[in-house]
């Protein structure tokens, strides 16, 4: 199968409102970029991957920190791109958000790092938060 044509079942699975669809399709996603660190590729999926922060399932945003730190450790590429998708789709401005009014907890301390990780060094994140 083709990588889109994957994403685009993954994606189907992630959204089709079984909590227990999602949480496995999302670490399907994990084991598949741990296996083959297809990261350039799923980094290209910018705007989707952000929105599944927003997905009920507790695993399904873990796993995709998980990814996102991934890519920044891995891939310095792949991580310039996201860091210009997270600026352009308002991602960071709403973890910024998350990092500082969201209850303490899990949720919160994913938004910390992923605005740290979006910001590290990047000087347009950096202008636009000073």
């Amino acid at each position: 199968m083709s990588f889109p044509a994957a994403v685009g079942r993954i994606m189907g699975l992630l959204r089709n409102g079984s909590e227990g669809v999602a949480s496995e399709a999302a670490g399907l996603v994990a084991a598949v970029i741990v296996v083959g660190l297809l990261l350039r590729q799923v980094a290209g999926l910018k705007r989707r991957l952000f929105a599944l922060f927003g997905h009920l399932t507790e695993s399904v945003r873990e796993t995709v920190a998980v990814i996102m730190r991934s890519i920044a450790e891995e891939d310095a590429i792949a991580v310039e791109s996201m860091r210009e998708a997270s600026v352009r789709d308002g991602a960071l401005l709403r973890h910024l958000l998350h990092s500082f009014f969201l209850p303490a907890g899990e949720r919160r301390e994913v938004s910390r790092q992923l605005v740290a990780l979006w910001a590290d060094s990047y000087q347009p994140t950096l202008e636009l938060l000073s």
